[in-house]
């Protein structure tokens, strides 16, 4: 095995340094069939070499082609790229590069899929998600995606081993990128056109894509969630829906997008805790200038309505949907409600009742009617007495 890597990696060294025009028909077709021969070699050995060795054998191959294909794409400083070494050099690194495909294809058990590829080898060969990239762009904006997202969707989609946001360095994740484009393709293919930016996030967190790039939009996104709702109890909802969406979704993959970073899914559940725990915590500082300031914890300005609590809390809607009142967050008009209000048929209000009753729609008629009939008997004792 050792002479023919030497011969190979000789070739490609030599050939590289050279401009198409230096090399005759006649010397091409020559070391055309003698790198035939080569790889043909090395096709056969690997049967026999597999029986003595399987587990040793392909690797130790695969990181020898590795190097001599860096070696000829590299070996001359001055032209490392793919589009300026001759067709002739381009032939023989391509070579090098079925071979190590040859070895993935046939051999996966024993093919290191976390090794490095070859520093060139998406320059040469293209990404085939590139190809439909334009088309994945073209559906996302119709579906509406984040802008953002869609930029980190391109970046990664296009990435390679020298990128900035994003670098595609081994096997692994080579093919997971391929894998995820088309999970993504599908599932848009799919959607109606509402919840694309979350179900892309569900994919996302599936495939354990956990590059910080995309850590850091999760942490935007649970941000705009929070500061979108002005009501604290309405932020906290909008965050546990999260929760119980991201943690309902299921790990489709063996192996993170980076092993060495934490898992994407349990660093997004962690910050969606801590951002209820804060959230929490401003609730009851908030909540602490209606308590009661009384020792003994008794209610002040205790006094009682003819109302039922669904009437009460659609009487409260009115009145802040008309602006005759206003507050800041609706879990004051709660707290404020328990401790000072009785209603026609309790003493002791639930603040989460109080909550599903206020953002009940549509409103029960006779709950309407009921609230009509007092507003009107105000209205009439209006003309009646103080015309």
């Amino acid at each position: 095995m050792t002479a023919h890597l030497v011969k190979l990696k000789a070739l490609l060294q030599t050939y590289t340094l050279l401009d198409s025009t230096e090399i005759n028909l006649y010397e091409i077709d020559h070391i055309k069939n003698a790198v035939d021969e080569i790889i043909q070699f090395f096709k056969w050995d690997l049967k026999e070499k597999l029986k003595e060795s399987p587990q040793n054998y392909v690797p130790t191959l695969q990181c020898h082609l590795t190097y001599i294909a860096d070696g000829g794409t590299a070996f001359d400083r001055r032209k490392p790229k793919a589009e300026q070494i001759n067709e002739f050099a381009r032939f023989l690194i391509e070579q090098v590069y079925d071979l190590i495909a040859h070895l993935q294809t046939y051999y996966p058990d024993s093919f290191d899929f976390d090794a490095n590829m070859p520093s060139h080898y998406q320059d040469f060969l293209g990404l085939p998600c590139l190809n439909n990239l334009v088309s994945l762009e073209k559906s996302l904006e119709e579906k509406n995606v984040d802008d953002d997202l869609i930029s980190i969707l391109k970046d990664f989609f296009s990435a390679t081993n020298e990128t900035q946001r994003f670098q595609i360095r081994t096997w692994r994740q080579f093919q997971f990128r391929e894998s995820l484009f088309t999970r993504i393709t599908h599932a848009l293919a799919n959607l109606d056109g509402a919840g694309a930016n979350l179900e892309i996030l569900k994919i996302m967190i599936a495939y354990e894509l956990n590059s910080i790039q995309v850590y850091s939009f999760f942490i935007k996104f649970i941000e705009k969630t929070a500061l979108g709702n002005t009501d604290l109890e309405e932020q906290e909802q909008g965050l546990l829906y999260l929760v119980k969406l991201f943690r309902q979704v299921r790990v489709e993959v063996k192996s993170a997008f980076d092993p060495d970073a934490p898992s994407l899914k349990g660093a997004v559940l962690e910050s969606l805790e801590a951002e209820l725990t804060y959230i929490k915590q401003k609730n009851e500082a908030f909540l602490n200038k209606f308590k009661s300031a009384h020792p003994d914890g008794q209610n002040r300005f205790y006094f009682k309505v003819a109302m039922t609590l669904p009437e009460l809390m659609f009487f409260f809607r009115i009145l802040l949907e008309i602006g005759w009142m206003a507050t800041r967050f609706n879990s004051y008009l709660y707290e404020f409600i328990a401790k000072h209000i009785q209603t026609e048929r309790m003493d002791q209000l639930s603040k989460k009742s109080m909550r599903n009753h206020f953002s009940s729609k549509p409103f029960p008629d006779r709950i309407v009617k009921s609230v009509r009939a007092w507003l009107e008997k105000a209205i009439n004792h209006i003309d009646t007495h103080y015309k």
